[in-house]
């Protein structure tokens, strides 16, 4: 029978699961805010924006330049790695539950017998 308490294998087991979510995304890396283009702010035309470089109007093949890839949600990963531990905690709490509602009505159960026995007599 289940006790309902948590096992130190699960909480090692979860424990190594978290570190090793922690290293897969240790080395990736968002870019920074500055890698982003940014509009140039109001200056004379023909000259750079101060802090810019100038990004050149057309590529050598006559297209204009690209935009820098879309920002992703690399940097949220440990937003991630918590909820996912919140929903396992809370999966596990509920897996345990019917084990602590069992032992519950088995008490009531006693406590029913022997008022039944005390008024009984």
């Amino acid at each position: 029978m289940h006790d309902g308490r948590v096992k130190p294998r699960m909480i090692r087991a979860l424990v190594i699961g978290v570190a090793l979510l922690a290293a897969a995304h240790a080395g990736t890396a968002q870019a920074p805010d500055s890698a982003l283009v940014d509009a140039p702010a109001a200056s004379p035309v023909g000259e750079p924006a101060a802090g810019t470089t100038p990004l050149p109007t057309q590529t050598g093949s006559g297209r204009p330049p690209r935009r820098p890839p879309p920002r992703t949600l690399q940097a949220f990963w440990p937003v991630f790695a918590a909820f996912t531990l919140a929903w396992l905690g809370l999966v596990g709490y509920m897996l345990t539950f019917n084990g602590r509602l069992k032992r519950v009505a088995e008490g009531l159960d006693q406590v029913e017998g022997s008022v039944r026995k005390e008024g009984g007599a």
